[in-house]
């Protein structure tokens, strides 16, 4: 009798516990899928599609595509989870459809998950440093573009994500509207909507963008492919110990997670204050286009900076409202008139590191005597400061010619945070800089495979034209890592040449830009690739250049051809050969469509060398025929070499009757 009352407990339990286990269940999805698989969602016509996540341990899956319409299945299938919940399901191949479908996830229980508003068509990967991630409303004719901006089968997904986390590529599937193309890709809306409008029937198009600012080459490429190709002793990051620095004995060490919104001190508010003297501050000229790696001592460097600059304004201005521009700051920023701050841009504003910086001064800081600005900046992925302009000052009202801010600043370091070769870090770990080996690759781009897609875009290279040789070995390997990654040998992938950028030269010059031109050209040997051409799309002061139209057009140029087998012309002239006859060099061209074109004058655009290899400029350029350029120099009586385009910022005249430019080169006698 004594039992009775255990077996009573014991009861009670066992039907509390089983009561409870829906309960604990609920707390974990039933099914746990990557972003990518979220309402609006493209799905790639013409492959089979994999589908995959968690869910509970050995489970069958049944994966159903039906269209809303008519409830018609266009795909199904069916699999089981691993002892850990995993699985992967293998849709058939399925033609475009523009009608919206559901997706339908389910167990043999009848348990769902549905995904919404799906559409099958062409999904294209967009990636490469802030030119690829640049904004459409930011864009050149991003206004207008973005106000028309109207296409329900045109969708975008941003992957977010950084090199401080080994990412789950992060982001939504949206329709294209006004409301949602302003902040994609320029250089994706205008591939996905050239690419779309081209096709005959209405087909969806979906646009990925895996974008990250100032991110190398080696942060793109996985653990595996840098292993095999050596890459560690060439830059694996040294370990070196925690360092004191100049901002009141700080460890920089503790500076590492982020420095970019750190707070200014009491110390160092004083330095926006007109009575603090600058008299042992150091001069910059602003803007700076490639940041302040380019100044003496500051290569790499990250933290913040004080900027100062002091100046007497109209006296009509007096009492008025005025408005400060300070153009694009990498990457945050507050600034400061007359020790007051009027403004502000962290790192929770979208895109901070690629706006434009407008702020408004109200009129009782205006002063008749001296005017004060100041502005700190900071950086914690180096190249930092004011990239560009316009920096000026002017009345709200637009009632006076504005005042230039182009030229010296006082400038103060207020604290120095670890460079990216000071942080010690496993080859193949993501880590707080996009310098660091494979951190991009992590964070973005693996969290993507193996979503089916139809090719990848690629514009990046500006933060790896000093590792040219390193580059060359690398970018082939990149190539094949993605191809292999995503088990399709022949993955079309298209890249963009680096555009002119900087001030023009007046003699003949062999720079790191133009050598890097010609080294991406060279990697056209390897197979289904494409390069377009922006030699005369960029901007001579600013390494972002606002025109993102014809980069988006140029790369649907290729797609369309290469990839959709319509008739289109794909590249300007491409150099064949040259030859020598009568003292001149005859130089034959590819890829000319009906024949060659000199756009403007041909001046510094050609140079040629004897023997001796000193370049000058040629003086004789004629196009004879449809596909051949004659020039000479005066200065070269035995010419050996030639050059076009060649230069940071060169003179690029030579298009084809498609409107194209022909790619810069460098070339010797046959």
């Amino acid at each position: 009798m004594k039992q009775k009352p255990l077996l009573l407990a014991i009861t009670l339990c066992i039907v509390h516990c089983a009561l409870c286990i829906p309960a604990f269940a609920e707390l974990r999805p039933l099914f746990d899928l990557p972003p990518l698989f979220s309402d609006n969602m493209v799905i790639q016509a013409g492959q089979r599609t994999p589908i995959w996540g968690t869910t509970r341990p050995n489970s069958r899956i049944i994966a159903r595509l039906v269209r809303d319409r008519d409830s018609r299945t266009l795909a199904y299938n069916s699999g089981m989870s691993d002892n850990s919940g995993n699985f992967k399901i293998l849709l058939s191949s399925l033609s475009h459809n523009v009608t919206p479908c559901t997706l339908t996830l389910e167990t043999l229980n009848g348990e769902s998950h549905s995904i919404q508003n799906v559409v099958v068509g062409e999904v294209w990967l967009c990636a490469g440093e802030a030119n690829m991630k640049w904004p459409l409303i930011a864009s050149e004719t991003g206004e207008s573009d973005n106000a028309a901006a109207d296409f329900p089968a045109l969708r975008f997904f941003t992957v977010s994500g950084d090199a401080s986390t080994q990412g789950d590529g992060t982001g939504v599937w949206v329709v294209c509207t006004p409301q949602t193309a302003r902040d994609f890709s320029a250089v994706g809306f205008h591939f996905g909507r050239d690419l779309q409008q081209s096709f005959k029937r209405p087909t969806p198009v979906g646009v990925i963008a895996a974008a990250a600012p100032i991110a190398p080459l080696q942060a793109w490429l996985s653990p595996g492919a840098l292993a095999q190709s050596n890459l560690i002793n060439i830059v694996a990051a040294a370990s070196l110990p925690p360092t004191k620095n100049d901002d009141g004995g700080r460890d920089a060490s503790a500076t590492l997670t982020n420095t970019l919104d750190f707070p200014v001190t009491a110390e160092n508010i004083k330095w926006a204050q007109p009575s603090t003297s600058i008299a042992d501050w150091s001069a910059m000229n602003l803007p700076i286009p490639l940041g302040w790696d380019g100044i003496s001592g500051m290569d790499n460097f990250q933290g913040a900076v004080w900027f100062r600059k002091t100046m007497e304004i109209p006296a009509d201005w007096i009492e008025k409202t005025l408005t400060l521009r300070l153009g694009v700051i990498s990457e945050t920023d507050i600034a400061y008139f007359n020790g007051q701050q009027i403004g502000a841009t962290g790192t929770d504003i979208p895109n901070h590191g690629q706006l434009q910086r407008i702020y408004t001064i109200p009129s009782r800081l205006v002063r008749a005597t001296e005017n004060v600005i100041a502005l700190r900046v900071s950086d914690h992925r180096g190249g930092g400061g004011v990239l560009t302009g316009p920096l000026q000052l002017a009345p709200a009202d637009n009632s006076g010619a504005p005042l230039s801010l182009i030229g010296s600043w006082a400038y103060r370091v207020e604290y120095l945070s670890l460079r990216p070769s000071q942080v010690p870090l496993p080859l193949g770990l993501s880590g707080f800089t996009m310098d660091n080996p494979s951190s991009i690759f992590n964070s973005m781009i693996d969290p993507l495979i193996p979503y089916a897609i139809s090719g990848i875009l690629w514009y990046q290279g500006e933060s790896d034209t000093g590792n040219i040789e390193r580059y060359r070995k690398l970018f082939p390997e990149l190539i094949h890592d993605w191809r292999f990654a995503w088990k399709i040998p022949n993955l079309p992938f298209y890249w963009a040449q680096l555009p002119n950028f900087g001030q023009p030269k007046v003699d003949p010059e062999d720079t790191e830009w133009a050598r890097f031109r010609h080294m991406q050209s060279d990697a056209l040997s390897l197979y289904n690739t494409g390069q377009i051409v922006l030699i005369d799309s960029g901007d001579m002061a600013d390494i972002h250049p606002r025109n993102k139209t014809v980069v988006g057009q140029r790369f649907a140029l290729l797609a369309r051809a290469k990839v959709y087998g319509q008739n289109v012309v794909t590249s300007g002239p491409t150099f064949r050969r040259v030859r020598l006859r009568d003292k001149k060099l005859v130089i034959t061209f590819r890829d000319y469509d009906r024949g060659l074109e000199l756009r403007g004058g041909h001046a510094r655009s050609f140079a040629v060398a004897g023997a001796d290899g000193v370049f000058h400029w040629a003086d004789t350029v004629e196009i004879d025929g449809r596909s051949t350029v004659i020039v000479g120099s005066s200065k070269v009586a035995q010419p050996v070499f030639v050059r076009y385009a060649w230069g940071n910022n060169p003179t690029a005249p030579l298009y084809n009757t498609a409107g194209l430019p022909a790619s810069p080169f460098e070339a010797k006698v046959e």
